[in-house]
């Protein structure tokens, strides 16, 4: 980051900001005693001053009119604006910040019914151009430090601001001016870094600014009332600050005379807490504090440090502050929204909890009686949040599984107890099932209505029941070709063949998503918040625990999409098993069950693992240590004559048509490997069929829409000769629209090199 290169550019970019700003110090400088206390200019130091700073949020609060009269008050900012103590800096921004809070209280407690935080941070900046920024917002403050690369930041606000001015002048070589355009311009320098994009940021196009909140199902879903509050997370961080052991951690809570009366799992959850939170980590066999659990004993601002936890990962909690806004609202009804967002809440319970937390951290408040309103600060994080329709659509998905999802009720759950001797077993009881024997049942369960590769049934077959320990199969190639579909006939066909009905039970399919980058997706993960605490189970572990109490039963895993993460990184627990099934898999480490979920559990040898692939930019290649443990089947072509005569036995219109026009587009992008599969050719017959016709501007737009998409590359591979070949089927065949756009992109791959249907 050149900061004098940014400071330049700012200077060009703000200037019209600038002026207003210098111009309200500048009105704050030259002001007398008796032109400071006249109540109009306290009435714009309240509520006009902002507006020339020209920042953010924080004009919700109303002040009421007597503060502008208030003498007790007027003195005290007459004192902030002469007071020019010759002490360090440190002493100074503590002494500041004192008299802030001071300030802040007295307001509240008689000219507000909200804490007016951002209102009165504008009017110290005006007061103390050289101590104060412009930025309202504490994190932003910590944002700015951390770029200017500040270490651990100072741990209260108002050291922050002395902070960061105290470092851009060292930056830039300047001394600290005393001069008001020189303080406007090195503030508005500051609020800047708080919104620019570190390089990293910008390529990926993500913005610091807004939170990232975690798929519904894969968030907590609900917070312990943690008794002690604060208070005891500080207590713990001092204990682990030096370094500690869990079990010296765990006697000296036990002995402690505050938190003695808790039981073993209460203090184990407490001390996991540290960690779920981000507070703590484990170095070297001891806990330690993270930086953020320094900040947090050193007194930063709780919600800085916890806010993002709790708004990511906390079902409910992002979804409250946004259904608040700015508006107060009655308790009991913000409470009964929130259990209508998850019926498995059967109290209000948790509802409750997370409002309390939520005042804890000074993000929430009670201006009146039973209502309940967003802070300042609540506001601020409230800004950073995703659309309120994709919240809402997040939490939805918690309660609409889809149809495939396995059905875990307690009917198959009895069915599937064989008895307290599976509690050791790993799936020996198996039966394997011969190819004749498995072949017209997987006909029958829907393998007749797919256009395979004869070698492809025996092939995975064979894969699936050659080492029992490791059933794992990965179905490569190309998109539409029916890789799920044989994974599904499949596992019908084999729960048919011993007896394991319905089928549905038997199996489960997961879209693996592209930012799973640990196995908690997969296989779930401790909500240690709740007292006591619980697992937060998957369909995957559901699955595996089921395979293990049934050994004579086949379960299916179908990971479809399996590499749009690295498979190495979702799948290793699973992959490690595979190699030593004796071992177990591993499901977390602590030393006891977490809600019925053991450390361990056996691994089990009835379990099929079948995973779809497609290999293009926007996947992972395999590392060797998952291709050691998969067979790999790649289905990288289609017949379009046996897709003719499959779908002749329906006598759907416009057949013919449509399979001539796509034998000839098949040949010249195979050549390129930009073909298509079967799902291509049913869709553009489907089209057909919708249109009612099968006219060259029918099959024109078909092209254009579902096949010149697939057109990207580089010049010599190939593709230069397929859009050639393409542009003259579709001149011949009267294709217009799909012939100009081939016309185009073969200009732009001799111009550029390169081509794609989107530029």
């Amino acid at each position: 980051m050149n900061l004098k290169m940014l400071d330049a550019r700012i200077r060009h970019e703000h200037e019209q900001w600038h002026s207003a700003y210098a111009a309200a110090l500048r009105k704050v400088e030259t002001a007398d005693r008796e032109a400071f206390v006249d109540p109009e200019f306290q009435r714009w130091l309240w509520t006009g001053a902002d507006d020339a700073i020209g920042i953010g949020q924080g004009n919700s609060v109303r002040i009421a009119p007597e503060a502008f009269t208030d003498a007790q008050l007027v003195e005290q900012l007459w004192s902030v604006r002469t007071s020019r103590p010759e002490l360090g800096e440190p002493r100074r921004s503590a002494d500041l910040a004192k008299v802030f809070a001071e300030i802040l209280d007295y307001v509240r407690e008689q000219h507000a019914r909200r804490r007016p935080r951002a209102r009165l941070v504008r009017i110290f900046a005006l007061l103390r151009p050289a101590e104060v920024t412009c930025m309202v917002w504490d994190e932003r403050l910590r944002r700015v430090l951390r770029r200017l690369n500040a270490g651990r930041p100072p741990r209260d606000t108002m050291r922050r601001h002395g902070a960061i001015l105290r470092l851009l002048d060292e930056r830039l070589e300047a001394q600290a001016e005393a001069d008001v355009d020189a303080l406007a311009w090195r503030s508005i320098l500051g609020w800047q870094l708080s919104t620019e994009e570190p390089d990293e940021e910008a390529a990926s196009g993500e913005k610091e600014d807004k939170l990232v909140v975690r798929p519904a199902s894969a968030q907590l879903k609900g917070l312990v009332g943690l008794s002690g509050g604060l208070e005891l997370l500080r207590d713990l961080l001092r204990r682990v600050e030096p370094g500690i052991s869990r079990q010296e951690l765990a006697d000296e809570l036990r002995a402690d005379k505050q938190w003695g009366q808790w039981s073993n799992n209460t203090i184990q959850s407490r001390i996991t807490l540290l960690k779920t939170l981000g507070l703590a980590e484990k170095r070297d066999g001891d806990l330690h504090c993270t930086p953020d659990g320094l900040e947090f004993l050193d007194g930063a601002d709780p919600a800085d440090i916890l806010a993002p936890f709790l708004i990511q990962r906390v079902f409910g909690f992002a979804a409250m502050l946004d259904h608040l806004g700015a508006d107060p609202q009655p308790t009991k009804d913000l409470v009964a929204w929130l259990q209508d967002l998850y019926p498995a809440w059967s109290t209000d319970f948790a509802p409750r909890v997370m409002v309390t937390w939520a005042k804890v951290l000074d993000l929430l408040e009670a201006p009146e009686r039973a209502q309940i309103a967003l802070t300042e600060t609540g506001e601020e994080w409230a800004a950073r949040l995703p659309p309120t329709e994709v919240i809402l659509e997040r939490a939805r998905q918690i309660t609409e599984p889809g149809e495939d999802d396995p059905d875990f009720d307690t009917e198959i759950e009895a069915d599937l107890d064989p008895g307290p001797q599976a509690a050791s077993t790993t799936g020996e009881g198996l039966r394997r099932v011969p190819l004749d024997e498995f072949d017209d049942l997987f006909a029958e369960a829907g393998g007749d209505a797919l256009i395979l590769d004869p070698h492809m049934l025996p092939v995975v077959h064979a894969a699936l029941n050659a080492t029992p320990k490791k059933r794992f199969v990965v179905l490569g190639g190309l998109s539409g070709t029916g890789k799920t579909s044989f994974a599904r006939a499949y596992a019908q066909a084999m729960c048919t063949a011993v007896g394991a009905e319905p089928a549905h039970r038997y199996r489960c399919f997961i879209a693996v998503r592209p930012d799973w980058t640990d196995p908690t997706g997969l296989l779930g993960f401790p909500i240690l918040i709740a007292d006591p605490p619980r697992w937060h189970m998957t369909p995957a572990l559901d699955l595996l625990r089921r395979a293990v109490r049934a050994p004579d039963k086949p379960f299916f895993l179908i990971l479809e999409e399996m590499n749009l993460a690295r498979v190495e990184h979702y799948l290793a627990p699973l992959l490690t098993a595979m190699e030593n099934p004796e071992s177990g898999l591993r499901l977390h480490g602590e030393p006891d069950n977490i809600d019925g979920v053991p450390p361990v559990t056996p691994w089990p040898r009835n379990l099929f693992i079948i995973g779809t692939v497609n290999m293009d930019a926007t996947t992972y290649a395999f590392s060797d240590k998952v291709l050691d443990r998969a067979f790999v089947w790649e289905t990288n072509t289609i017949e379009i004559g046996a897709w003719r005569d499959r779908r002749a036995q329906e006598t759907p219109p416009y057949l013919d048509e449509v399979a001539s026009l796509l034998e000839a587009f098949y040949e010249p992008l195979s050549e390129c490997r930009r073909h298509f599969g079967y799902r291509v050719c049913d869709e553009v017959l489907g089209f057909c069929e919708a249109a009612g016709n099968a006219a060259a501007a029918t099959l024109d737009a078909a092209v254009f829409s579902k096949i010149l998409p697939r057109l990207r590359g580089a010049e010599g591979s190939g593709l230069d000769e397929a859009i050639k070949a393409l542009s003259a089927i579709c001149s011949a065949r009267g294709l217009v629209r799909s012939g100009g756009k081939l016309k185009q992109m073969d200009a732009e791959l001799d111009v550029i090199g390169l081509v794609r249907f989107w530029s």
